[in-house]
């Protein structure tokens, strides 16, 4: 384990989220009061790092692929501060406390860049001031120890794997590279059907970040089963100490993926195994739904030719056997279409109503070419969802909420109260009423 390791606390989600939420309160209340004056987005973080040191007791907090349920707290705050030159981006504000790429914190002129790619970016550019080296050193161990905190399992574990690596990470930019390459690999390659075949790359730098996601997605989906997590990559629900052990298994994992030749492999080819595998089960579902698909778009009286652009896929509720992440990315590898819808039931909502995951993607297929965002579409099915809550008397907390970014727009649990034939209806109709709907 690395020299920072000691300096490192692993803190769950819902406890930063108390942590967060009262800080922000009490910053609101002494603006408020003029205790405090802010004009500067440093000012902003100056101050919330203060309150945030005192009631965490001199350690400091760093959030990971999530913005621990403060959104709406932070957006009040900022509409009582007057900053000088108008109200700054939501990022400016958070930057080196949370590092985060959905919601709010989506970039749109950055899509590609996840949480990962946010902490490798903030420490190149802390190695690339001007100024004593020791001192960008100092800095950046102080900016990444004390707690920090995730729920996912992807990009929030490779994150807080650098924290507690962060010696190795300042000391070598090849690896750097390759753990950006590797990130890229799972967060968006594999599901845009763009990683290219590991024969055919010339980089070894690029080969081997590769080798390393293949790896760890493998790592993934062993370490979800093995601790019950299911249908998400999120593990919150887990209670602290699992968590802990959860967090400490996949810390070690990718250890062994980065460093260990052989042990990366055989967990590269592992996974590679499983996707072909979960490939035969998507493709023998889209077939069985598509009859049921096609009868209903005849009719509702709706344009079949929503199907040229778009894969939709009707997972078993069960799952399979080959991992979360295997089923995941075998969707968009097992067609040529530019779009990916995957539904998938999930266990019903206290009130006995059928709920459903959604998975809608964006597939380049290693084209380079300009992507269509979603955020539109996504947008149009949240509001239907939202609807159908209102009719059936179910609050808009409880009814299941669609989120993401241009590519990609998911709802996990609770699920959507939309069923299957009232999402495509959604989609179909999004798609007719538009001239050149994705732009593609």
């Amino acid at each position: 384990m690395s020299r920072n390791a000691n300096t490192i606390e692993f803190f769950p989600i819902s406890e930063a989220n108390k942590v967060l939420t009262s800080t922000l309160r009490t910053l609101r209340q002494r603006v408020a009061t003029v205790r405090i004056t802010i004009t500067t987005p440093r000012q902003f973080r100056e101050e919330w790092r203060k309150l945030i040191k005192a009631e965490r007791m001199g350690a400091g907090l760093v959030i990971f692929d999530n913005d621990a349920g403060i959104t709406q707290e932070l957006q009040a705050l900022v509409e009582d501060i007057a900053f000088e030159g108008g109200r700054p981006d939501i990022r400016e504000l958070v930057k080196g406390i949370i590092f985060d790429h959905h919601g709010l914190f989506y970039d749109p002129e950055n899509p590609e860049v996840n949480s990962v790619m946010q902490v490798l970016d903030y420490i190149e550019n802390v190695l690339q001031r001007e100024g004593n080296e020791n001192e960008k050193i100092a800095f950046l161990k102080q900016a990444f120890q004390g707690n920090i905190s995730t729920d996912n399992i992807g990009d929030g574990s490779l994150a807080l794997w650098i924290c507690y690596n962060l010696d190795e990470i300042i000391d070598d930019a090849p690896l750097r590279k390759k753990i950006r390459y590797a990130t890229w690999v799972e967060d968006f390659g594999l599901f845009q059907d763009a990683v290219p075949p590991l024969a055919s790359v010339q980089d070894p730098d690029f080969r081997e970040g590769i080798g390393i996601g293949y790896a760890m997605l493998n790592l993934y989906n062993r370490v979800l089963q093995e601790y019950g997590v299911k249908g998400s990559d999120r593990f919150g629900q887990l209670k602290r100490e699992v968590q802990k052990l959860l967090i400490n298994d996949v810390l070690e994992g990718i250890t062994d993926a980065i460093y260990d030749v052989s042990s990366r492999e055989a967990g590269a080819g592992r996974f590679l195994r499983d996707v072909e595998r979960a490939k035969s089960v998507t493709s023998a579902a889209h077939k069985s739904f598509m009859r049921e698909v096609r009868t209903f778009l005849k009719r509702e009286g709706l344009d079949l030719s929503v199907l040229d652009d778009i894969y939709i896929v009707l997972e078993d509720p069960s799952g399979s056997n080959n991992g979360l992440f295997a089923d995941w990315v075998a969707g968009p590898g097992s067609h040529t279409k530019p779009i990916h819808l995957a539904l998938k039931p999930l266990a019903p909502s206290s009130d006995g109503n059928p709920r459903f995951q959604m998975i809608l993607s964006v597939v380049s297929h290693g084209k380079e070419q300009k992507m269509p965002s979603l955020a539109a579409l996504g947008q149009q099915i949240q509001e239907a969802n939202l609807k159908k809550a209102s009719r059936m008397g179910i609050l808009e907390g409880q009814a299941g909420a669609v989120f993401g970014r241009d590519a990609v727009q998911v709802a996990f649990g609770p699920g959507l109260l939309l069923l299957p034939k009232e999402i495509l209806k959604v989609v179909a109709d999004f798609y007719q009423g538009s001239i050149d709907p994705f732009h593609i």
